[in-house]
C-alpha cells in the first residue's frame, strides 16, 4: 500500500504541475494602451478649374462695347491651410495678326457666387488686373467664374485667347 500511496501522491503532484503549466498557457494576455499619432508639417491646396471657355463667334455687325459673355464656370478649392488667399489675374492675350490695341483691357473675369451665395467681388475694371477672389481657412469652396470680352473695331477676323 505504501507504494500505492507514493504512486497516488506522485500522480497528484504530476496533475498539479500539468494544470499549473496548462493554466499559465490559457491565461488571458495582458493588455496595454497605445497611441497612434502623426504630424502634418505643411498645408495643401487643390484647385479644380473648369475646362476652356468658348465665348462664341462674332459674325455680322456689332458696336463697340457689345460683348461676348459666358457665366457659371465652377472653380473648386479644397484645403487644410489655416490662412490662404485666392487671386486671379489676366495675362497672355493672343490675337490674330492685324489686331491693334490691347484686347486684354477689354477682357473681364469675375466671381458672382461662392458656395451658392453671392460673392462680393466686383467685375474688373481696366486698372484692376489682379484681383483677390477669396481667402479663408480649411474647407471646400466653389466659385462660379464669369468671363466677358468687349468688342472693338480693333478686332479683326481670327482666333483670340486669354
Amino acid at each position: 500500500m505504501r507504494t500505492w500511496m507514493v504512486g497516488v501522491a506522485s500522480l497528484v503532484v504530476g496533475l498539479m504541475v500539468s494544470m499549473v503549466a496548462f493554466g499559465a498557457a490559457a491565461a488571458p494576455n495582458a493588455s496595454e494602451d497605445a497611441e497612434v499619432y502623426w504630424q502634418v508639417q505643411n498645408c495643401w491646396i487643390t484647385l479644380t478649374v473648369h475646362s476652356d471657355v468658348d465665348l462664341g463667334v462674332v459674325s455680322g455687325a456689332f458696336s463697340p462695347g457689345d460683348a461676348l459673355e459666358s457665366a457659371g464656370h465652377p472653380v473648386t478649392l479644397r484645403t487644410n491651410c489655416a490662412n490662404w488667399q485666392l487671386s486671379v489675374s489676366r495675362e497672355d492675350f493672343t490675337a490674330p495678326a492685324g489686331h491693334s490695341g490691347n484686347g486684354l483691357q477689354r477682357f473681364y473675369q469675375w466671381v458672382d457666387t461662392m458656395n451658392g451665395a453671392p460673392a462680393n467681388v466686383d467685375m474688373w475694371t481696366e486698372a484692376n488686373w489682379d484681383a483677390q477672389v477669396a481667402n479663408g481657412g480649411p474647407g471646400n469652396r466653389t466659385f462660379q467664374m464669369n468671363y466677358k470680352y468687349e468688342l472693338s473695331y480693333d478686332d479683326v477676323p481670327g482666333d483670340y485667347s486669354v
